[in-house]
């Protein structure tokens, strides 16, 4: 497309094969202006068209497939990342004590397993035997041992590490666990007094 330039101040118009072959005698300069004014508007709005819009990935595979589709990614990535996490964690294990709240949120699935975390660490080094941890809590003996079972497999995905030790006839929290959770609850009883003092 070449462009010509016409006599009305500088103005330039386009032309694909170049201007018409007018009689500017006989157009006038009235006429003749009109008519580039008309071609003009004409180049203009043939050139202004919009573009056809691309296809989202949506509107391609159909909203529920790439719904599907999305949440697929999303839980692959939050395995990388759970995944990254446990490397750390077991890195790190040597340094981290581990909190009555955050093993309880991590190993125990409701009261039941809770409270056989805590009887567990009432007993100490002890430790209580099935039947008698069935007996206190009300439920079967064999379910207290695939609960321990659970809770040690949780644990062990999240930090590569059991929590529960069986010893003889008798189950017991790891030294370690014992540890962690007395320091916690002897800094929780500090908080405590310091502010019943301040009150």
């Amino acid at each position: 497309m070449r462009v010509f330039k016409t006599h009305d101040f500088g103005r330039q118009v386009m032309w694909s094969k170049g201007p018409p072959n007018y009689d500017f005698k006989m157009l006038g300069l009235e006429g003749f202006m009109s008519t580039v004014m008309e071609r003009t508007l004409e180049l203009a709005q043939t050139g202004s068209e919009k573009p056809k819009k691309r296809r989202s990935e949506e509107e391609k595979v159909g909203r529920r497939k790439w719904i599907i589709q999305t949440l697929k990614r999303m839980e692959e990535r939050q395995k990388r990342i759970d995944r990254r996490t446990r490397m750390l964690a077991a890195g790190l294990r040597g340094f981290l004590m581990l909190g009555e709240d955050y093993v309880s949120m991590v190993a125990c699935k409701d009261n039941i397993d809770t409270a056989i975390l805590n009887a567990l660490y009432a007993a100490g080094h002890t430790g209580r035997s099935t039947n008698e941890l069935a007996a206190d809590l009300g439920i079967d003996h064999r379910d207290i041992s695939r609960r321990i079972t659970r809770m040690n497999k949780r644990m062990d995905e999240e930090m590569e590490e059991i929590i529960i030790t069986k010893q003889g006839r008798k189950w017991r929290l790891i030294k370690r666990l014992i540890r962690d959770f007395a320091a916690a609850r002897e800094k929780i009883g500090i908080e405590e007094e310091e502010k019943e003092g301040e009150d």
